[in-house]
């Protein structure tokens, strides 16, 4: 009897070892992963903007042949209560720029953006200018971000061997965005999330997730986007960004 109640215990205790590892496993949660990290790159246009760069030593626009540049010039020392130095006409110490930030990807409110410049009169050097504040539009018209800041020349990606462009240059993170990039003509507009790993389920557990928290705004377009409908009585801003946190299963 002894020897039974033994080898009964032996065997219990065998079970256990097999069993409990899989009920341990299937007592896990299962791995989530936020919407916002299963997305890639997003198709945006350019944020573009006309400036000034003031501070120039004489390499500026001469303003008798750029007549644009004098009445922004101008427009600029109204808009903050001043008035031009005396001889400014003279010494050709702004220039006219266009300001350009590529949007590869989404970002958030308050991100940084790397910005180029370019001038658009007949300076001959940006060296030592200053940009001053300068809205950048998308394609919608909206104001995305300002740009400020010392022009840096060239372009931040050339060799060392190559001489930089004098009337061309940047500034790293001179543009603060003012909104969250989009991927849609309108900020009321749906936008669409494409998935890193395009993928006809991962979609279809994406546009489930975001309708289970906001009933009825998403909706799978094949295997490699979301398309998404912003709520009307909340702030894009927060509305967006609240569904990048939402949580699917892996």
């Amino acid at each position: 009897m002894r020897i039974l109640l033994r080898r009964l215990g032996a065997l219990a205790i065998g079970l256990a070892l097999v069993v409990t590892p899989g009920l341990q496993a299937r007592a896990q949660p299962a791995a989530a992963a936020k919407i916002g990290d299963l997305i890639g790159p997003h198709r945006c246009n350019q944020l573009v903007g006309y400036g000034l760069v003031a501070g120039l030593q004489g390499t500026g626009d001469q303003i008798s042949n750029t007549p644009q540049t004098r009445q922004t010039v101008l427009d600029f020392a109204q808009r903050i209560h001043r008035t031009p130095p005396p001889g400014w006409e003279h010494a050709r110490s702004f220039a006219a720029v266009m300001v350009v930030a590529n949007c590869a990807h989404l970002w958030p409110l308050d991100q940084a953006l790397d910005i180029s410049v370019l001038a658009m009169g007949d300076a001959t050097s940006l060296a030592g200018g200053w940009l001053q504040p300068t809205p950048l539009l998308g394609a919608d018209g909206e104001t995305y971000a300002m740009a400020m800041g010392p022009v840096e020349l060239g372009q931040g990606s050339k060799s060392a061997s190559q001489a930089p462009s004098l009337t061309g240059g940047h500034i790293a993170g001179g543009a603060l965005a003012t909104l969250p990039a989009i991927d849609g003509p309108s900020r009321r507009d749906p936008f669409r999330l494409r998935l890193k790993s395009p993928s006809a389920s991962l979609a279809a557990t994406v546009a489930d997730a975001i309708n289970q928290r906001y009933p009825g705004v998403a909706q799978a377009q094949g295997p490699e986007a979301v398309l998404v409908t912003p709520l009307i009585d909340q702030p894009y801003q927060l509305f967006y960004f609240n569904v990048l946190e939402l949580e699917v299963p892996r």
